[in-house]
């Protein structure tokens, strides 16, 4: 989704929850196409993108300005509405996570294409409220159900229902 043909020099890019498996495998694959990766994790992880030259993981708090020293990214990818924690909030179109309005702003300011992920249960009026937001960026909203793959990681007790399911099932 990126215009490479147009220019041969790697985007810089940024992820949020580059620790969930949505972000260590679109990081992955991102990294494998020659881009410069940035990413912020929710929690310590472990994974070969770690030690890529190209990737650099970021100790930031999303909610406010990024910092000066942070180049100017081409694109943003905002997983932090996976986490479960505002899943309760987008599906009741509660509130903006700052993070998210950081986003958005930056997106407008800096003419940043910005994809945002959120949970399929997402309100309806919450993506329509976002789809219509004026930005000078470029503002892509994805719906995305339970994720689950075969490196996922389903050892450990997880917020999501449907993964404690699968990990209750494969540790029996």
């Amino acid at each position: 989704e990126m215009d490479s043909a147009q220019n041969n020099s790697p985007h810089q890019i940024l992820i949020t929850n580059v620790s969930s498996y949505l972000g260590r495998h679109l990081a992955q694959k991102l990294l494998e196409n020659n881009q410069i990766v940035f990413g912020v994790a929710k929690e310590a992880f472990s994974s070969p993108i770690l030690s890529h030259q190209n990737f650099t993981l970021l100790e930031l708090d999303a909610a406010q300005p990024l910092p000066e020293y942070l180049p100017n990214f081409n694109v943003i990818y905002d997983l932090d509405a996976i986490d479960a924690n505002l899943n309760n909030a987008y599906a009741q179109f509660t509130h903006i996570s700052p993070s998210l309005q950081n986003f958005i702003n930056t997106a407008n300011n800096k003419k940043v294409k910005l994809f945002i992920a959120l949970p399929i249960r997402t309100n309806p009026e919450f993506v329509e409220y976002l789809s219509a937001k004026e930005i000078q960026g470029e503002i892509a909203l994805r719906l995305i159900g339970d994720i689950y793959g075969p490196q996922l990681e389903i050892h450990k007790k997880t917020n999501n229902p449907f993964l404690n399911l699968i990990a209750q099932a494969y540790l029996t």
